[in-house]
Parts: C-alpha cells; sequence; structure tokens
C-alpha cells in the first residue's frame, strides 16, 4: 500500500510503500519511517493527541493504528490510515473520559 507522508501544513513530504502482512516498508522515506518505529518500540509507545494520551506500540509494521500513531509524531496521518487511526483514538477516548472542563 502506497501512503502519501504530508507534512502538517499539507505539503507532500513523501511516500511510503508498506506491506502489512510482511512489515516490509520501501520508498525514499522508508529508512526514517524505520528508525521512528524502532524507538516508538524501545520507548514501549508513543505520545499523541488527544494530549497527553499514550500509545502502546508492540508490532507497527504489521498493525495499521499503531503505524499511524508512530507517523503522527512527523506527519499527518496518512488517509488509508485514517480509519485505524480515528477508532484507536476513539477507543482511547471512551477508556479515558476528560475530566470536566479538560480540553482535548
Amino acid at each position: 500500500m502506497r501512503l502519501d507522508l504530508d507534512l502538517l501544513d499539507g505539503t507532500l513530504a513523501g511516500h511510503l510503500d508498506w506491506n502489512s502482512a510482511t512489515g516490509d516498508l520501501s520508498a525514499p522515506l522508508a529508512d526514517e519511517v524505520r528508525e521512528l518505529v524502532e524507538a516508538a518500540i524501545e520507548a514501549g509507545g508513543v505520545s499523541g493527541d488527544p494530549v497527553p494520551t499514550f500509545y502502546r506500540v508492540t508490532n507497527p509494521l504489521r498493525r495499521p493504528a499503531e503505524l499511524a500513531v508512530v507517523l503522527a509524531e512527523r506527519w499527518a496521518v496518512p488517509h488509508a490510515l485514517l480509519p485505524a487511526y480515528d477508532a484507536l483514538v476513539a477507543r482511547k477516548v471512551r477508556a479515558n473520559p476528560a475530566p470536566l472542563g479538560a480540553v482535548y
């Protein structure tokens, strides 16, 4: 699957070819993404939106939602991963509702 990696301002930074069945990455940004993935696994996860939320990361090269939260550290979530990302965020918010007056 080809994932376009856009900067938060919408500028295309590049793309990534990802095979979720094998965990293979290719394309110009593959090495950079591998470094982010390795760092996330080593840390046990990543922080993300809604802040402060910690997402456990164990196998992001095979799990779309995990790859999405890792990529979201540097780029906008790719369109193809948005459903998985949105479902993960929704589960987190339901599991940890915001206290009265909290802003996400």
